[in-house]
């Protein structure tokens, strides 16, 4: 008897399937299946697409990166003001900015002088021959020298907002070239 409804349910379909209402029927839940299916991979997709976006916004926000630049002082063996300079030998910046020093011509580095940064400012150190960059979120003014060239006066100065320790900076004793070269960097950042 199975056999038998089967077979009965089998003829039903194959004339059912002749007939225009049924291959439209057929047609719309195919239709109907795909719209769906693409609905729902429109939808993962969409949020996917907003969750990236709003992690990209909030590490841009977070980050301050929106507002911050990046300022560069090549270290040249010489220059418009020199040989063995820092050029440019001041430069303005705004906290959160950062310095790229980039080594122009081999032999040198850049590095904080002691005494010569804002209280609290981590100190800097690179590498001979390797550039660096520093990013600076402390206002103040910060000394930096070329290690092997300080006594040829190759130093500078980084005024990150105001120049709040400027007295300071002014008070570290310094040699040789360095003296002169820092009593004029000092001269030209006022404050």
């Amino acid at each position: 008897m199975t056999t038998r409804a089967n077979e009965i349910r089998l003829q039903i379909t194959e004339k059912s399937a002749r007939t225009p209402n049924f291959l439209a029927l057929l047609n719309f839940q195919h239709r109907s299946r795909a719209r769906c299916r693409s609905s729902r991979i429109e939808g993962f997709v969409m949020k996917n697409i907003l969750a990236i976006f709003a992690v990209a916004v909030s590490a841009l926000l977070a980050s301050g990166a929106a507002h911050a630049a990046e300022h560069e002082v090549k270290m040249l063996n010489k220059g418009a003001e020199g040989i063995m300079v820092f050029e440019p030998s001041v430069v303005k910046v705004a906290p959160g900015d950062s310095v790229h020093f980039v080594v122009a011509d081999k032999g040198h580095n850049a590095e904080s002088i002691d005494g010569m940064i804002p209280e609290g400012a981590a100190p800097f150190k690179g590498e001979m021959n390797k550039d660096v960059t520093v990013t600076f979120d402390k206002p103040g003014v910060y000394g930096f020298k070329c290690k092997p060239h300080y006594f040829m006066g190759m130093v500078g100065l980084i005024v990150v907002g105001e120049p709040v320790n400027k007295t300071a900076a002014a008070a570290v004793e310094q040699t040789g070239k360095a003296k002169k070269k820092f009593e004029e960097l000092l001269g030209q950042i006022g404050g």
